[in-house]
């Protein structure tokens, strides 16, 4: 019996080594893919792939973008006003997620990203109604017809953190900050395909990471 129990034990710690690798090389090549992807070159070999013509257009993101900022979200709040819809605050874990209240704030699809402390400069993309504490920004596209929502989370997950400060020891990504940060503008359709290989990454890695816990 010992040893059949040993066996089996066994074979769920090789597969989950097994996952646990996976998930590492897949992140990484993730994140190869997302450098490449959005590099000059590679939004270029992009819109030649799918002929697109036109020069890449390079812009600051506040002016193709609006920006947001939460509002002080308590425990005792999120306590006394629980409900279906999320709460995001500064953190990592479960995506950023600190609870859920009976009301929200924001209702559509946009970027949000940590404003302060550690994590400043992580960046999600948000889709449905949520609200966001005052450590949050938020980010919304002012024509979606010109720029994707999660263009701008791919580009700003390889950009945001060269711009955090530290000023006495507390990370900070204002939105003045943000705003100042060039983004690349490619057709549409660029954007789309990009995103979509984006995605197809992020769904595996995360497909994995479901599969280890």
């Amino acid at each position: 019996v010992q040893i059949e129990i040993a066996h089996i034990l066994d074979a769920f710690t090789e597969l989950s080594d097994m996952l646990a690798t996976e998930l590492i090389l897949r992140k990484k090549q993730y994140a190869y893919y997302l450098e490449k992807l959005l590099s000059e070159e590679g939004l270029k070999k992009c819109a030649e792939i799918l002929k697109e013509e036109g020069a890449l257009c390079w812009t600051r993101i506040g002016e193709v973008c609006n920006f947001q900022r939460g509002r002080v979200i308590s425990k005792i709040y999120l306590g006394a006003h629980k409900g279906a819809y999320p709460v995001y605050s500064s953190q990592t874990k479960n995506s950023g997620e600190i609870g859920a209240i009976d009301t929200y704030d924001f209702d559509g699809e946009y970027a949000t990203w940590t404003t302060d402390g550690a994590y400043a400069g992580t960046v999600f993309y948000r889709n449905g109604k949520f609200s966001i504490t005052n450590i949050a920004g938020l980010i919304s596209c002012k024509n979606k017809d010109q720029l994707l929502v999660k263009f701008v989370v791919y580009w700003l997950q390889i950009e945001a953190k060269k711009h955090v400060t530290d000023g006495s020891g507390n990370h900070k990504l204002m939105s003045n900050v943000v705003a100042d940060i060039l983004i690349p503008i490619p057709p549409i359709e660029v954007q789309t395909e990009i995103v979509r290989i984006l995605d197809a990454f992020t769904e595996l890695s995360d497909m994995l990471a479901t599969e280890l816990i």
